[in-house]
């Protein structure tokens, strides 16, 4: 038997579609006695009297079948007589890549009742030949044109573009406005049909002719003479560089340089060598004993000078006398140069001692052994007398032979880097 689905919200008209083969009980309104029924069945008209008020049992006594999808509209035109109009179910085809279904469906159905009846799957971006809510009509066609999603990659940038099914590589390019050159490299060829997610990389291709212009070194010419004494050299011809011209034709692929090609060079200016007079003359043999002899005379007086603007004299032999005449042991002693540094309340140095101005000093542990008393003496004639309690990097690079703790930045900018004299004291 059949089912039937009626729509109430109309006061006179009731329409039913035939859905499945359960039998469901659809009444009309009128009152329960003899009354006059007109039935429409497309060019088939029927009109009887019956006092029944079931309009499956009112189609039965004339002999009128309902089909899966036909759609019955019941209109009351008053108490004694109701007007039953048959809409017939109709084939709609629908094609999807290559697929076709048919559907049963009638005139009060919707593109969208036909793609679910059809169970179907359209995607979000596939494209249908009509609107969701356009009614359908008897053998009417359906086309949906199934999409897929490709990137490409071209032009320094990457595009996700959905585009027909069943097309090649060049018609998609061609969709996507990407245009294509003679010599561009294209990773899948362009007469392939397109897979959903392919990824299209299009590398462009290009030439570039390009003139750089380079100087030509000049040669370096070495002639012995004896006009010059040993260890003299002369330049008699000065060198000057030349300079040519290179033609490059270069191969850029996304713009990136991939090959380069000398195709052709030229000089515009020769260069010009240069020659050097090397001296062979014996010149006269210096007692180099007795240079030795005073090169180091003069480093001793040098160094007690510095010294000696303090007020202090190195006796020699590990002895230090300061202004009072008192003697001071030393151990060993260095020169070098003083740089200055401070550091804020919570520092500490490297023994874990809060360092204090003018006493605290930064030295090589590896040539001033930990904790060491020392006396430095600066060409200003300054003495400070500090202990090694701290080291840092250019201590240990030897950029400083002893770096001072004084209590702002100022006094570290004024006091800089001197010459100094170090005593470590025994």
């Amino acid at each position: 038997m059949n089912v039937f689905k009626s729509r109430k919200n109309l006061k006179k008209i009731a329409k039913v579609t035939v859905t499945t083969t359960v039998s469901l009980a659809v009444t009309l309104t009128l009152a329960a006695f003899s009354k006059g029924i007109r039935i429409e069945d497309g060019d088939k008209k029927i009109t009887f009297v019956t006092t029944s008020n079931n309009i499956e049992n009112i189609l039965n006594q004339a002999n009128v079948t309902l089909f899966d999808g036909d759609f019955v509209e019941v209109s009351e035109k008053n108490k004694i007589s109701s007007t039953l109009k048959i809409k017939r179910a109709f084939d709609v085809k629908i094609e999807c890549d290559g697929e076709s279904k048919i559907v049963k469906l009638n005139s009060e159905n919707t593109v969208s009742d036909a793609i679910n009846k059809s169970e179907m799957i359209i995607g979000e971006n596939d494209v249908l030949s009509h609107n969701f809510d356009t009614k359908v009509k008897p053998n009417m066609t359906i086309f949906v044109q199934k999409k897929v999603e490709i990137n490409i990659k071209a032009d320094n940038r990457e595009i996700l573009q959905f585009v027909p099914t069943k097309i090649t590589v060049g018609q998609a390019l061609k969709l996507a406005e990407i245009p294509i050159f003679e010599q561009d490299i294209i990773n899948i060829s362009l007469d392939v049909e397109i897979n959903e997610n392919a990824e299209i990389v299009i590398e462009r291709v290009g030439y570039e002719n390009i003139i750089r212009k380079e100087e030509i070194a000049f040669k370096k010419i070495i002639k012995k003479t004896d006009d010059l004494e040993e260890g003299i050299n002369k330049i008699s011809v000065k060198g000057k560089n030349g300079e040519k011209e290179i033609f490059i034709r270069e191969t850029k692929i996304n713009g990136e340089i991939k090959n380069s090609e000398i195709t052709k060079k030229r000089i515009l200016v020769e260069p010009v060598d240069q020659v050097m007079l090397v001296g062979t003359k014996k010149k006269p043999v210096i007692d180099t004993s007795k240079v030795n002899i005073i090169k180091k005379n003069i480093e001793t007086i040098a160094k007690k000078i510095v010294i000696d603007k303090s007020g202090y004299i190195d006796m020699g032999n590990g002895i230090l006398m300061d202004k009072s005449g008192n003697e001071i042991k030393y151990s060993c002693k260095l020169s070098g140069q003083a740089t200055a540094y401070t550091a804020d309340e919570k520092a500490r140095t490297f023994t874990g001692k809060k360092p204090i101005s003018y006493s605290t000093a930064a030295v090589n542990f590896n040539k001033i052994p930990r904790g060491k008393k020392l006396i430095v003496f600066d060409k200003s004639g300054r003495v400070f007398n500090l202990l090694a309690e701290d080291t840092g990097s250019a201590l240990i690079k030897d950029e400083a032979a002893v770096d001072i703790f004084m209590p702002t930045r100022e006094d570290c900018i004024n006091y800089g880097r001197q010459e100094v004299e170090i005593y470590a004291l025994k």
